[in-house]
């Protein structure tokens, strides 16, 4: 007989304000048929699953199931990439969207009820995905972290500051459009470089978005030439405008190139 398959579910209890422990009730339904040898774990705080998943790495798991969304998605990514573990011998990661946003979810069109889920399941393959690696420098210190979707600098940066102050704003995906709608009128763009490849920027900036994956701010396409099947880092520039034209944004302040 074939060895069952190892799988992990890591599970975000406060993503989408409590959907994810309701769908893991429904999850449990179905797990005494799929004849997985699988265990659970429940993150306890912001940043909990990032240890958890580095020690994953090292664990001989087939797969790690995620409930949760892109925050939860991020903590775990991370986890495994910081591990010593080569990413060739790196559990296979599935998601069951359970958050506001589900961006990463949209990509790979992960069901978000659980039936469906265990339905399409069997019928996966494993893929490579690309991972992205963004340095911060602050008070001469740098730090490192991994991302598989979206990475945002700019007023996208800031946004998530002013909405991580205001937790009012968190947890829905019309309340997150109208945060940045509104914040707009006070966010002043920012002076920077930036190199791709041959090309050169310098300026003042709204946005500055590196994606791997098309999908961000629940749902927006500020990236829609990422494709994660080509390994391309796509990249978009938003550079300063008027504000009345900010709606209206053409070629001559948008520039979008693939790197290779």
């Amino acid at each position: 007989m074939p060895q069952a398959l190892r799988v992990l579910f890591l599970i975000n209890p406060s993503a989408g304000r409590g959907q994810a422990v309701q769908t893991w009730k429904k999850v449990l339904e179905h797990l005494s048929y799929t004849g997985w040898d699988w265990s659970e774990y429940h993150s306890t705080g912001a940043g909990d699953l990032i240890p958890r998943a580095t020690a994953a790495a090292g664990e001989s798991w087939d797969r790690i199931v995620i409930l949760g969304g892109d925050g939860t998605v991020h903590e775990v990514v991370n986890g495994l990439l910081q591990s010593s573990q080569p990413a060739s011998t790196l559990p296979a990661l599935a998601l069951i969207p359970c958050g506001s946003g589900n961006d990463w979810a949209r990509t790979w069109k992960f069901p978000r009820h659980p039936a469906r889920w265990f339905q399409e399941a069997n019928q996966w393959t494993v893929q490579c995905h690309a991972a992205g690696t963004l340095s911060c420098q602050r008070d001469s210190q740098t730090s490192h972290s991994y991302f598989m979707n979206v990475a945002g600098l700019a007023y996208d940066a800031w946004l998530v500051k002013q909405i991580e102050d205001n937790p009012s704003s968190k947890g829905h995906a019309l309340i997150y459009l109208w945060s940045i709608l509104r914040n707009l009128l006070t966010y002043r763009p920012q002076q920077g470089e930036v190199t791709c490849g041959d090309r050169f920027w310098s300026g003042r900036f709204y946005t500055l978005n590196a994606g791997i994956c098309p999908y961000s701010g629940g749902g927006m396409r500020v990236v829609p030439h990422a494709d994660p099947a080509h390994h391309k880092l796509a990249l978009t520039i938003a550079g300063d405008l008027p504000f009345h034209e900010f709606f209206g944004i053409s070629g001559d302040f948008i520039r979008a190139v693939s790197v290779g």
